[in-house]
């Protein structure tokens, strides 16, 4: 392997890893309009891309639904270690204004509480 080359398995396309997403809202799909969300808000969101959303799977969690066209962001396709990231506004909300979005990526992992980012 050479300098600059990505390391992936056999017939794999390289991806941009990164499952823990936080950033701020630069500009919204005409489907998130009127979602609660605007430009410039600072926002988590979840690492699953093409879940249903309405499934009873989905209702459980977004890597259950039932139509099996779910994608994990980092892993299977194209993460958030980019500085932009196409996100369905259904895995998104709003960050308080309290929290320091450095420290807030981990919130949307799992086995992480705000708890955990919130303490001094």
């Amino acid at each position: 392997m050479t300098a600059g080359e990505a390391a992936t398995a056999p017939g794999m396309k390289p991806i941009t890893l990164g499952h823990e997403g936080v950033g701020y809202v630069t500009k919204l799909h005409p489907s998130a309009v009127g979602k609660g969300f605007k430009e410039g808000d600072a926002v988590g969101f979840l690492y699953i891309l093409d879940a249903c959303f309405e499934c009873d799977g989905c209702q459980i969690h977004n890597l259950s639904c039932e139509s099996g066209k779910q994608l994990l962001q980092g892993f299977t396709t194209d993460g958030f270690f980019a500085e932009y990231a196409l996100v369905d506004y259904h895995n998104a909300v709003i960050l308080p204004s309290n929290l320091d979005i450095k420290k807030a990526a981990p919130i949307f992992c799992a086995g992480v509480t705000g708890e955990d980012i919130l303490k001094p």
